[in-house]
């Protein structure tokens, strides 16, 4: 399925809306895969094989990558051309706001904006990994997303000057490690712009979440 699946869902983000007319050429493409990777026998259902594989049909799966792509350019695509028409001549665009409108995603924006900063009012020590010492401050921050049986969850404390400041929440279970530490570092930096005049200092245990707040295109 490693080879099967990304050859098959080249591009599908152009003809996912058309996906369902080819349900039957796609299991049978999926089917002849299931059979050649395992001892099963021939006359098992589909459905029974992909129940089997844990897999997702393949239509299902077209569906939910050009879904993905759609929703990631969604305010980025500048073109007029939106594919509204009549019946089969409606294009993916159309398709894409009418699933995005379902899953109440129509004014929803991905968490890249790939805008590039100069400028900023922080500094990131990659190199306090490997000494374990991060440069003193007034104000001591410590951030953790974490996810746990498919939830993901974040909190922080905040101490300064004998006092303690400790805030948590869940996130559910559709963002990654990555996400719930870059949303915790982004809460606990809206409760510090309230503290004006000091040195803060945050201690973050994620070197990629770092390394993201570091680069100039953010």
């Amino acid at each position: 399925m490693a080879i099967v699946q990304p050859t098959i869902t080249y591009g599908a983000v152009v003809w996912a809306n058309k996906a369902s007319r080819y349900i039957q050429a796609l299991d049978r493409v999926q089917r002849l895969a299931f059979l050649a990777m395992s001892h099963i026998c021939c006359t098992t259902p589909t459905a029974g094989l992909e129940a089997l594989m844990d897999a997702v049909p393949l239509d299902l799966y077209v569906q939910c990558l050009g879904a993905q792509v759609l929703f990631r350019l969604q305010g980025r695509n500048s073109v007029r051309w939106d594919g509204v028409g009549v019946g089969s001549l409606r294009g993916h665009l159309h398709w894409q706001r009418d699933v995005l409108q379902r899953m109440n995603l129509e004014d929803a924006r991905p968490d890249s904006c790939f805008l590039r900063t100069w400028s900023r009012g922080y500094s990131v020590n990659i190199d306090s990994f490997d000494d374990g010492m991060p440069q003193e401050a007034q104000v001591s921050c410590y951030t953790d997303g974490s996810l746990m049986e498919g939830k993901s969850g974040w909190g922080y404390i905040i101490k300064d000057e004998g006092m303690e400041i400790q805030a948590f929440g869940s996130l559910g279970n559709c963002l990654s490690v990555f996400q719930a530490e870059i949303i915790t570092i982004t809460e606990a930096a809206k409760r510090l712009s309230l503290v004006k005049g000091k040195q803060i200092s945050f201690w973050v245990d994620s070197q990629v979440a770092l390394l993201a707040l570091k680069a100039v295109e953010i």
